[in-house]
């Protein structure tokens, strides 16, 4: 069992599910160095916050029906905050999402690594007329701009289903879909994710 510091026994959960039984269902799975997170550790009501956690590297948002869920919360909340603040992000969110599926799937990369989702990785397809980027972890597919196409089964997909992306055939993966990836020449999406964080943060905090 791992030794939790008790500064962090009382904190606020980041979400309203407890962490026992997020771990036992299999939604959040035990990771890093540290091993195994033992549940008994969450029985004796040591409840540290689930942020600490996930930056820590000892759990990560994990499998099952609830992941599904949690990602499409996620990636709502940066679709709405990216579409308020699109003018601040550069020529690439213009007219979001139209056009803009390269540049906000790296960032929406980060983002969901950063929550604790793990590493996504970054698919770019073609169908012989256009393009589009979406993010990829085994069998689900992340693409928050999937709207800018007609006949998209809807706006923001999260599924494990592939039917509709399968007409992209010709395709190069990357494994690391963040932009921090991608080294200097991330400088424009960085600042673009900075501004996209400000926004969410702002309406976390009920300012919208």
């Amino acid at each position: 069992m791992i030794q939790i510091d008790t500064r962090y026994a009382h904190a606020e959960l980041d979400f309203h599910y407890s962490v026992w039984w997020l771990l036992n269902l299999g939604v959040w799975k035990a990771e890093g160095p540290v091993g195994v997170v033992s549940s008994a550790v969450f029985r004796s009501g040591w409840c540290p916050c689930i942020g600490v956690l996930v930056q820590a590297g000892l759990i990560q948002k994990g499998r099952g029906p609830l992941k599904l869920r949690l990602l499409r919360e996620y990636a709502e909340r940066f679709d709405a905050a990216t579409r308020a603040c699109s003018a601040r992000l550069g020529v690439q969110f213009d007219d979001y999402p139209n056009g803009s599926c390269g540049a906000a799937s790296e960032i929406l990369a980060e983002y969901l690594h950063a929550s604790g989702f793990g590493v996504f990785a970054y698919v770019v397809g073609r169908d012989g007329v256009r393009s589009h980027a979406w993010l990829e972890q085994g069998r689900v597919i992340v693409d928050v701009t999937a709207g800018q196409f007609e006949g998209a089964p809807e706006p923001i997909i999260i599924s494990t289903d592939q039917s509709w992306h399968e007409r992209f055939r010709d395709r190069d993966v990357y494994p690391d879909g963040s932009f921090k990836s991608w080294g200097d020449q991330a400088q424009e999406s960085a600042f673009a994710y900075s501004i996209i964080l400000e926004e969410l943060k702002r309406r976390e905090q009920g300012s919208v």
